[in-house]
């Protein structure tokens, strides 16, 4: 299960010379299929909330160039902003670092891979769209890939008509799809119950320069990192009950208000505002298996660190 992903934002933002992709080309082959169940078709704005989902989907899709087809199922819940529960698969790390090898490695992927450890506790629990894109043969069970329950009575559905009191539909859904594919809640195990296995995205969650940080504690701010603990790119979530794998704002002790801009993979949704998959979701994504398409324009982050805070009201998207 997904976990929660929940609203409100700030952000401690570290930046380094890295090279990141800025803009995606066209040419992703990531193909996902939404079906959706009676509550979201027999809705007054059936219409309405299954095109907010399909720009949703439209955006993931150009971020992906992976020959991959992902299916998922949509309904409608009263309770939260959003949530998804996703199958998963065990590997060990051993074949996951094979895997990995095995891939298109950007720059980043020659990074990330370098830092990841030796050994691993009792394995590694990745999403079924992610085995099958790194070639693990438990990937192709049947059924849907993942089921995502979204409240649309607190969404807006459209951004050319946005009420301030409401999150955005569009980033609900590209939080969600994220998930699915083993980033943000399903990046992290931590807090699951299952204290000897790990999501891809617990080797780049560090507390300091080299230590790897695997304390749920809402006292400290582990940060997302790919070179060792070096580049502090965005913090994890430290907030009880919401997804340890999402991003979170550094506070201490951690609160529920998430980055400044809103960031698709924050834990707390900003009320009002919008985002759509940005750079360090496109990091997290490349880093854990999947293959970006070919950039029409490259960025180096800056090295050095801005911090910018602000307090945002919030939605939980449990």
């Amino acid at each position: 299960m997904r976990g929660s992903r929940r609203a409100g934002f700030l952000k401690v933002f570290a930046a380094v010379a890295l090279t990141i992709v800025c803009l995606p080309s066209a040419r992703a082959n990531l193909t996902i299929i939404p079906t959706y169940d009676t509550s979201i078709t027999s809705d007054p704005n059936a219409g309405t909330i299954e095109t907010g989902i399909q720009a949703a989907i439209n955006v993931v899709q150009a971020n992906i160039a992976n020959n991959l087809t992902v299916t998922i199922q949509y309904s409608e819940t009263t309770s939260g902003l959003a949530s998804t529960s996703a199958s998963t698969g065990n590997v060990s790390l051993t074949d996951y670092k094979l895997a990995l090898a095995q891939q298109h490695l950007s720059a980043n992927d020659v990074v990330a891979d370098s830092t990841l450890p030796a050994t691993s506790g009792s394995g590694i629990l990745l999403t079924r769209p992610l085995l099958r894109a790194l070639g693990f043969a438990a990937g192709s069970a049947g059924g849907f890939d993942g089921f995502t329950a979204l409240n649309t009575s607190i969404m807006n559905f459209t951004r050319t008509s946005v009420n301030p009191a409401k999150s955005d539909l569009q980033e609900a859904v590209e939080h969600e799809i994220d998930e699915v594919l083993g980033i943000g809640g399903k990046g992290s195990e931590l807090g699951s119950g299952i204290p000897l296995e790990v999501g891809p995205l617990d080797f780049y969650r560090y507390s300091s320069p080299g230590t790897r940080s695997f304390d749920t504690s809402s006292s400290i701010a582990p940060y997302f990192s790919i070179d060792g603990g070096t580049t502090d790119l965005v913090h994890f979530n430290q907030a009880f009950g919401a997804d340890y794998g999402d991003w979170g704002n550094g506070k201490i002790p951690a609160d529920l208000n998430g980055n400044t801009p809103p960031q698709v993979q924050d834990a707390f949704s900003t009320l009002g505002q919008f985002s759509d998959i940005g750079p360090n979701e496109r990091i997290a994504l490349d880093v854990v298996g999947y293959d970006l398409p070919e950039p029409t324009s490259f960025g180096l982050m800056a090295l050095g660190a801005v911090t910018v805070l602000g307090m945002r009201r919030k939605h939980s998207r449990r």
